[in-house]
């Protein structure tokens, strides 16, 4: 991000949108604070976004929804296209309309060219006006069909995720899987994305569970196992009841109601309270355990 940014904003950027670890997302807002402090254009899209959308885990409130107001009028102000666009997705396009020095058109135009020179971030802001229906106010970049302006959001994100952007990746992956916003519903393109980006892009962990069981579906185990492993790792109790009922059942993984155990017991200890009955179940004997004892 060094290549677009200030050495503070481009770090915030990465902070923010680069890792998964929501610990380090606060650490963003001094860094921003500091970049907006110097008049950095897009320092306000930034920050904005992490007043009225949470980026950095500031909570919902009409006090940072104005916020977020303010500094996108600031950032239009500065000539800021990516504030422009963001003012738009939240709805205050209007309010900040007689702050921006260029037109909704010229804002969009401008983001397409940022994000073509390989700026992610612009990259993500082009593919959520095509994703959301953003795009039916600009009449010139709307294409034909809702279908055609989904695939083209995929495009943004596809190119953003490889470049490692994590929202990005959320996006390319849920709208495939969920079939989300006329992106079309498949399973297997969802998979095939994820496979291409994985090496490239931190994959929230909260979505190992759902990734373990798209292989499922297609009864890849090893792949399904390898994905719950993951979740586990990163502390995900989903994944942890996940993996424990895979050992109880002997799917992908050799039977063991032991090893069952030791995970129902991590992912009721997680605070997956449902996990408390499965540790009963697997506690009790077989049929063969208890002939034995008698």
């Amino acid at each position: 991000m060094q290549k677009f940014y200030s050495e503070q904003l481009a770090e915030a950027i990465k902070l923010l949108y680069f890792q998964t670890d929501a610990s380090q997302y606060p650490k963003a807002l001094p860094l921003l604070e500091k970049a907006a402090a110097e008049n950095e254009p897009d320092a306000f899209y930034v920050l904005a976004r992490c007043y009225a959308w949470g980026d950095s885990g500031l909570p919902d409130s009409k006090e940072n929804d104005q916020k977020a107001l303010e500094l996108s009028k600031r950032g239009a102000e500065l000539g800021s296209c990516l504030a422009i666009l963001g003012a738009d997705r939240f709805g205050r396009l209007g309010a900040i309309k007689p702050h921006m020095k260029m037109t909704h058109e010229e804002a969009f135009a401008a983001a397409i060219r940022m994000a073509e020179s390989g700026n992610p971030l612009a990259m993500y802001a082009v593919g959520l006006v095509y994703f959301w229906g953003d795009v039916k106010r600009l009449p010139a970049y709307c294409l034909s069909t809702p279908e055609a302006n989904a695939l083209e959001s995929l495009k943004w994100f596809d190119r953003a995720a490889e470049l490692g952007f994590v929202p990005a990746f959320r996006n390319g992956y849920l709208s495939r899987r969920k079939g989300e916003n006329h992106v079309p519903k498949d399973l297997g393109a969802a998979l095939t994305f994820v496979e291409r980006v994985q090496d490239r892009c931190a994959i929230p962990s909260i979505l190992c569970s759902n990734i373990g069981n798209d292989y499922d579906a297609f009864g890849q185990k090893d792949k399904m196992i390898y994905w719950y492993q993951r979740g586990v790792e990163a502390g995900e109790n989903l994944c942890m009841n996940n993996l424990a009922y895979s050992y109880e059942r002997g799917d992908g993984v050799k039977q063991d109601n032991n090893t069952a155990y030791k995970y129902y017991k991590m992912a009721f200890d997680a605070g997956y309270a449902p996990a408390a009955k499965s540790m009963e179940r697997v506690k009790k004997p077989s049929f063969w355990e208890s002939l034995f004892k008698h």
